[in-house]
């Protein structure tokens, strides 16, 4: 009997480390909020990569970009529907580098919906290096929901 305890309580312990081993959560951002942005994303994703990283939790992050979103993940504003925008002109150095932190630094996978970017007129020669853009939002979505993401809204 006492080994059989020492057992399950062994398996029950190796279950609770294989479950904390990696997260996985997938943002929706929507906003054009520069406030929610920077709450949400810049600092939001950033403080839970160093957390995860000073746990030695396995983590994984990407963020669909749809909807006002659009702007903050265009690098050439001139060839965009964006290039007259004095107020993201301004916006833009200080965030550009951060953004480019979450991706190469934190490994955080920046993904725009195509159809969304194509209605907009925004060329994908235009987006930072980082940013796919491949798929309608939904697919991206979904096929990262499926993988077991948590879905996580930034509307």
């Amino acid at each position: 009997m006492k080994k059989f305890s020492l057992l399950l309580c062994t398996l029950f312990i190796l279950h609770g480390t294989l479950l904390a081993a990696e997260q996985k959560a997938v943002y929706d951002l929507t906003t054009g909020d520069p406030q929610k942005l920077e709450k949400f994303l810049l600092k939001g994703l950033k403080v839970l990569a160093e957390y995860y990283k000073k746990e030695k939790i396995d983590y994984h992050m990407a963020v669909v970009i749809s909807g006002n979103a659009y702007q903050f993940f265009v690098e050439e504003l001139k060839a965009s529907p964006y290039a007259n925008d004095n107020s993201l002109k301004k916006l833009q150095p200080s965030i550009a580098p951060r953004l480019r932190e979450l991706a190469e630094v934190y490994d955080i996978n920046f993904t725009m919906c195509k159809t969304g970017m194509e209605a907009r007129e925004i060329p994908e020669a235009s987006l930072y290096d980082y940013v796919e853009a491949k798929k309608m939002k939904n697919v991206y979505l979904i096929e990262f929901q499926n993988k077991g993401y948590a879905y996580m809204p930034i509307h």
